[in-house]
């Protein structure tokens, strides 16, 4: 059984580094022209800041929480100067104790999605809410035999304000749910909350 949550974490990894190797491709072919301070077109974003996450086990008899560091990557279209669609990666980073065997080791937990984001104004500063629904994961950084890891469903919402062209400050939070790979040395059902300071290249 092991070697087989191992696999299933290789599988894991192999997604996201395609995702990744995808993502940054189609930025690629973009010239610095079409950044002309417009949201409608493409758009790209990347943000970091402080997240707390809550998760269950069957080793714990009630729910365990902690701090961690997140980051969330976005990439997508700006139908309109009001209206984005976004593919959004949004991550947890934070230490997880393994409760059977005792260790610690850097754990991600988050939301890989499509979403919306819609501005109450064509132009900064302004407030948004967006929101979106796709693939809830729970991964150690760095695999072992002993780790669990899966991918289930989950969704996301969220609310910020852009105080300047490009910067803005937004509050998510995100519920997940483990697919029927999960397993128990993994945490399960992970809420978390994000608060992410971030940069939106349009």
């Amino acid at each position: 059984m092991c070697i087989v949550q191992f696999k299933e974490a290789q599988i894991i990894k192999r997604v996201f580094s395609l995702l990744l190797i995808f993502s940054l491709l189609s930025v690629l072919p973009c010239n610095l022209s079409a950044f002309d301070s417009k949201r409608k077109g493409f758009v790209l974003g990347f943000g970091a800041g402080p997240g707390f996450t809550s998760y269950s086990s069957d080793y714990y008899p009630y729910s365990k929480s902690t701090l961690g560091m997140v980051t969330d990557f976005k990439i997508g279209l700006g139908v309109s100067d009001r209206l984005l669609i976004l593919y959004s990666n949004k991550v947890v980073w934070f230490s997880f104790q393994d409760p059977v065997w005792g260790s610690s080791q850097t754990t991600l937990t988050g939301i890989t999605s499509v979403g919306l984001s819609y501005f109450f104004k064509p132009t900064a500063p302004c407030f948004f809410i967006s929101g979106g629904i796709g693939g809830s994961f729970w991964t150690p950084f760095q695999t072992t035999y002993f780790s669990g890891s899966w991918i289930g469903s989950g969704f996301y919402c969220g609310v910020g304000y852009e105080s300047s062209p490009h910067f803005y400050i937004e509050i998510s939070g995100i519920l997940g749910s483990g697919g029927s790979n999960q397993t128990d040395y993994a945490g399960k059902n992970p809420s978390s909350i994000m608060i992410t300071l971030n940069f939106l290249l349009y």
